[in-house]
């Protein structure tokens, strides 16, 4: 199974240190059952992401943390 990159190696790249939910909502939905595989997705292929797709990534991580909770 593949498994997206860490949150924190994500924010480097974004340059936001805390996303809160309220503002991952924004840019990734949340209930979107293929958000695993689109985080999967925009990590394996990272060397092609966007500003848009880093932001995109931090938000999916983001929500898949606080589904965890």
């Amino acid at each position: 199974m593949l498994k997206p990159m860490k949150l924190a190696d994500v924010a480097a790249k974004t340059g936001i240190a805390r996303m809160s939910v309220d503002e991952a909502r924004r840019h990734a939905n949340p209930g979107d059952p293929f958000l695993r595989n689109m985080a999967c997705a925009l990590s394996l292929h990272s060397w092609n992401n966007t500003a848009a797709d880093w932001l995109r990534l931090q938000a999916a991580l983001v929500l898949l943390r606080a589904r965890k909770r």
